[in-house]
């Protein structure tokens, strides 16, 4: 991640594969992340679509403040949709 003005910048870079292990490279991948409400803070989402990059997808989040993110990624692929989250401590 890169500190540019009290902002976090980081790249996620996802691999989306078949059953069998072969590559996919026509799916639309979107990545969603956010922040719950705090004291003083109001919650925070944000979406992006990763774009296809070297056999993979990529997106860059902006992160605005330090603490517990929330990072889920949807892959929708042949009419079928998967997705993943998980938590970024910033």
């Amino acid at each position: 991640p890169a500190q540019i003005d009290g902002i976090c910048s980081g790249k996620v870079r996802v691999e989306v594969k078949h059953a069998a292990g072969k590559t996919v490279t026509d799916a639309k991948v979107l990545v969603d992340y956010g922040m719950p409400a705090m004291p003083g803070h109001p919650a925070m989402g944000y979406k992006t679509d990763a774009q296809p990059k070297g056999g993979a997808y990529q997106a860059v989040l902006n992160i605005s403040m330090k603490g517990p993110w929330t990072v889920t990624v949807r892959i929708t692929h042949a009419g079928k949709t998967a997705s993943a989250r998980f938590t970024v401590d910033v």
